[in-house]
């Protein structure tokens, strides 16, 4: 039964009055800037039960917004010392939570008063949507820490407010890869991935094991530091379910020690200190040849092996995994014999923090590595676009990635012999072993050891492949690390100005000589990496790379800078003018004058004269949360208009035609064409755009496998463009021509929007360019199958015409009527009979003064937009298609709006 008005008004007063007597007990401290970022929050313990309080809600909106998909709250502080703690949100896919909603997160937590808190949280409701009486699932647990439980306590006093309409599971004390787990396995409506439950971790984890190891049990005992932290129950558990196929000895169990968490033990203090662990030292357990051993971190989402070479340690960190894993990988795709477009492609994902030589390593053997900026986010994102995709930090955190389209084709290959099959049953049972969601250091230890059993290596074998350069990473402490801006997966810099370049002439003086300066995230210093083929080398380009960064920031740098430019200035100006005056605070300070501001403000506008797309895309690359709040603030403007039978979502609606021009131009106006699509329902997007940047005689499709945005990324629908393809209708996009394409782009973020938390949805992206007729007849038989579909839908992509030489032509009416200009009605009314608009020519010139441009401009944009609104109308088709053949009007969505031309 529907609830009045007045009654959800007095609900949500109400729950607003519950939330904020519950408020009252977590105040803010003061004078504290919380900050969420890769690892959720993560600072002292003691300051953080009003964030986990405020997590809640978070967390909770965050569920309501995706429908009541079940959303995870991991209390932990990974690798950090004891008296840290930290937490963060896992999306329903198990993933970390959307890039997008982190602002939001930043937001709430510093809210100083409970008047703010509630304030904001009801405006961030009403932002992003979200009914507050809707459903919602959050699935929570912690790690050992004595800090947890009070934590675990404020968490769920903010999940108290919304009891009535908040389903929760407390999964207790447990690993992070487990949480993940859990939630990427709840929220699978199918029950493919697994049981959501700890026991189905286990289960799940152990049968695909015991099928990989088959006869080749029992392996070697593996000791294992459990970083006296929440792995050591769950490897003990572990135990349990493969039984005596891979004996595991337990170090640094010590739980309920106080301060022994992380403390001279674990992933992180022996890929630091490049040394055993002392207890582990001491022991002297890998003093027996053959030994290997392994060490966990506080939450076990980090692994690393090590070895003792007579007496000396040897190090196998995420880099020695990766490469072994990929190459692996490698031979096994290689026995399953599937080829040509069914042929999986293996790839490996690195940050600027893997050692060169493991790079040069994969490289040589052809297996294609791509770098990204460091943080989980970017490194999982990127290994999704492979077929079989590997990622693993030098710390130790990563995982091993299959598609879908990896899935698929191996679930369907037809096996033309014994070694086919056993290769792809192979690859099935490592995609049920290795955790999807996130780096889990107990998968990844059973990946790893079953590896060395197949190969039949030991560490020193795996250890053989390559030898790693040495290395060294330093901390230089800066007054404002905003100053470093780095660029090229953070390999290179671009501000302070020539510091790279002072950089590059220091490092090219060693051999194999490698550094990079990278900001801090978190606090007001860089890190320098220096990489060379010898110790000593390291330390010299380390020393030189942090005297260069010292001397950067400096004001004497400046000044020298400063003048050295006026000086160069005034020697070249006579001849050519480079300098340009108003740029040099800009290059050398940051900030520009007024008058550059405003200068600089106009070549923009002049190079994307009303797109402005390439500098909307390029803003929000990094800020994907301002992107996400303006999109939801353009959707909430939109409201219904009865009038014209306008009541978002369009129930009944197949398609939209909405502007691919720049966000500030157009955005607004896109909302009302997005806000009408029923998302719930669709699952297949197509998207049509024209073509702008190569003459394409057709349709063309995409050769990617996924987009992505600053919202998150959107998986193409494979199995519909293998369709498409098939019919030989359709030509083959170029990738660069793919990547150019704005008329596609602008939309992304808009469908990642409207579709958000959607792991379902799939793209069918179609560049249209000139078909014949014919080809359009052709086109329209295969379209007509999918426009049948309830759970498909058409956009498509528009900006209503093209004005300015750059686009070869400036049609208008060279002599438009005289005041007062007559108004073309934009209703869906037929114009006057006696209408009969004046011929068009083609010019390059300004209009005469009698005849101002814009008017003329605005004169046949109204014909135009008349003759669009009437598609009932015998004969309008003929009419349209006689307007653009009479004005010449590159009205881009022309092309891709024939394709559905009469359907309804």
């Amino acid at each position: 039964m529907p609830v009045s008005p007045a009654k959800a008004a007095q609900d949500h007063a109400a729950l607003l009055s519950s939330l904020e007597k519950a408020a009252d007990d977590y105040p803010k401290p003061k004078e504290v800037v919380f900050t969420y970022g890769t690892a959720g929050f993560r600072t002292k313990a003691d300051l953080l039960p009003s964030v986990v309080f405020r997590v809640a809600l978070l967390a909770i909106l965050r569920s309501k917004r995706l429908n009541g998909s079940a959303i995870g709250v991991m209390v932990t502080a990974s690798h950090n010392p004891e008296a840290d703690n930290g937490v963060k949100l896992v999306d329903p896919s198990g993933e970390m939570l959307d890039q997008s909603w982190e602002a939001h997160a930043t937001t709430l937590s510093n809210c100083q008063t409970t008047a703010s808190l509630v304030s904001t949280f009801s405006s961030l409701a009403s932002l992003l949507r979200v009914d507050l009486s809707a459903p919602a699932s959050i699935i929570y647990a912690r790690d050992t820490r004595p800090s947890g439980a009070e934590l675990i306590a404020a968490l769920e006093k903010g999940l108290g407010v919304f009891e009535s309409s908040v389903k929760t599971l407390d999964v207790g004390i447990t690993t992070t890869p487990i949480l993940h787990y859990v939630v990427k396995a709840t929220n699978d409506k199918k029950g493919e991935y697994g049981t959501p439950t700890v026991e189905g971790y286990y289960e799940k984890m152990a049968a695909a094991f015991k099928i990989l190891v088959g006869k080749r049990g029992p392996l070697p005992t593996l000791f294992v530091d459990c970083a006296n932290g929440v792995g050591a129950p769950a490897l003990n558990e572990l135990s349990k379910y493969i039984g005596e196929d891979l004996p595991l000895h337990p170090l640094n169990t010590s739980t309920n020690t106080p301060g022994a968490l992380n403390s001279q033990c674990g992933a992180d203090y022996v890929k630091t200190k490049q040394s055993l662990p002392p207890s582990v030292a001491s022991s002297a357990v890998l003093a027996k040849p053959g030994s290997r051993g392994c060490s966990l971190d506080g939450d076990a989402d980090r692994i690393v092996y090590y070895y003792q070479d007579g007496t000396k340690f040897r190090l196998l960190d995420g880099d020695k995994i990766a490469v072994m894993v990929a190459m692996f990988f490698g031979d096994l795709v290689n026995k399953t014999g599937l080829e040509g477009d069914a042929k999986l492609k293996v790839g490996v994902v690195q940050t600027a923090y893997a050692n060169g030589n493991s790079t040069k390593y994969l490289e040589t053997r052809k297996i294609p590595v791509t770098c990204v900026s460091t943080g989980v986010k970017h490194l999982h994102h990127a290994a999704r676009r492979f077929d079989i995709g590997v990622y693993f930090e030098a710390n130790g955190h990563g995982t091993v990635l299959f598609s879908p389209f990896a899935l698929e084709k191996m679930r369907s290959a037809q096996s033309n012999s014994p070694e086919s099959a056993n290769a792809i049953k192979q690859l099935l049972a490592f995609s049920e072993l290795i955790n999807q969601a996130v780096g889990d250091a107990l998968s990844d230890m059973l990946l790893v050891e079953i590896i060395l059993a197949h190969r039949g290596w030991g560490a020193p074998e795996w250890d053989a492949a390559y030898n790693d350069l040495p290395n060294r990473l330093f901390k230089v402490e800066v007054p404002n690390r905003m100053m470093f801006v780095a660029t090229d997966a953070e390999r290179r810099l671009e501000s302070p100005p020539g510091l790279q370049k002072m950089m590059d002439d220091s490092v090219s003086k060693y051999r194999m000589g490698r550094a990079f300066v990278r900001p801090s995230g978190t606090e007001d210093c860089v890190r320098v990496y220096a990489e060379a083929q010898s110790n000593a080398e390291v330390d010299a380009i380390g020393s030189s790379v942090i005297d260069l960064t010292i001397f950067a920031q400096s004001p004497v740098c400046y000044v020298a800078l400063y003048t050295l430019a006026l000086y160069i200035s005034s020697i070249v100006y006579p001849y050519v003018t480079i300098i340009r005056w108003e740029s040099l605070p800009v290059a050398l300070f940051g900030r520009q004058s007024s008058k550059a501001q405003q200068q600089h403000q106009d070549v923009i506008q002049w190079r994307t004269g009303s797109n402005s797309c390439w500098d909307d895309l390029l803003a929000f690359v990094t800020t994907g949360d301002k992107l996400q709040a303006e999109l939801a603030s353009n959707l909430s403007d939109v409201i219904p208009i009865p009038k014209l039978g306008y009541h978002p979502p369009v129930s009944d609606a197949k398609a939209i035609i909405a502007p691919h021009a720049g966000y500030s131009y157009s955005g607004p106006v896109a909302a009302w064409s997005y806000a009408a699509i029923p998302a719930q329902k669709i699952k297949r997007v197509f998207l049509l755009g024209p073509s702008h940047h190569a003459y394409i005689h057709g349709v063309a499709l995409s050769p990617f496998r996924s987009y992505d945005t600053p919202l998150g990324e959107i998986p193409l629908c494979l199995d519909t463009i293998a369709e498409l393809r098939k019919t030989q209708i359709f030509r083959e996009m170029k990738g660069d021509v793919d990547e150019e394409e704005h008329s596609l782009e602008m939309h992304l973020p808009y469908i990642r929007h409207v579709f958000q938390g959607r792991d379902d949805l799939r793209l069918v992206p179609l560049l249209v360019g000139h078909p014949s007729q014919s080809t359009l007849a052709e086109l329209d038989k295969v379209l007509t199958r999918y426009w049948s579909d309830e759970e498909t839908f058409f956009v498509i992509s528009s900006d209503f015409c093209h004005w300015g030489t750059r686009f070869a032509h400036t049609p208008y009416y060279p002599n438009a009527p005289p005041p007062p200009f007559p108004v073309v009605p934009v209703q869906p009314t037929a114009m006057p009979a006696s209408f009969e608009p004046p011929d068009l020519v083609k010019r390059f010139g300004a209009a005469s003064k009698d005849s101002p441009i814009w008017k003329s401009i605005q004169y046949m944009d109204h014909e135009g937009m008349d003759l669009l609104r009437r598609p009932g109308e015998n004969g309008a088709k003929e009419k349209w298609e006689a307007y653009l053949d009479r004005t010449k009007a590159s009205s881009s969505p022309t092309s891709p709006a024939r394709l559905i031309d009469g359907r309804s």
